[in-house]
């Protein structure tokens, strides 16, 4: 077995509204280092899209993903908008275990709805 099929039979083992709570709860937690309603959610579409099963992950494959028309909103985040990013970087850790561990539960969950 080679070391990326661990992350995928992990992946599968996870049970898709535990992941989902785990996520809302992260996505909670870091609500407070972004200023703005607009901003957290830009962020959970960003933190999506590049989880998402995306061939090639900018900000206009991701816009268009998460059904925005241009890539405006999630450049604004990313380079004018005010939040804490070295709080958020301090937030890592949490985020890689979540996201190693569960991407396919998380694209299994996303294609059946």
């Amino acid at each position: 077995m080679k070391t990326n099929d661990h992350a995928v039979t992990a992946g599968h083992s996870v049970d898709p509204a535990r992941w989902q709570e785990a996520f809302e709860g992260l996505m909670s937690r870091i609500a407070g280092r972004l200023t703005r309603v607009e901003s957290r959610c830009r962020a959970r579409k960003l933190v999506l899209g590049l989880l998402s099963d995306l061939l090639r992950k900018n900000c206009w494959t991701i816009a268009e993903w998460a059904g925005d028309k241009t890539p405006d909103g999630t450049q604004h985040l990313l380079g004018r908008s005010k939040w804490d990013a070295d709080q958020v970087r301090d937030d890592a850790p949490t985020w890689s275990s979540i996201c190693t561990t569960t991407r396919q539960s998380w694209l299994s969950t996303r294609q059946a709805t």
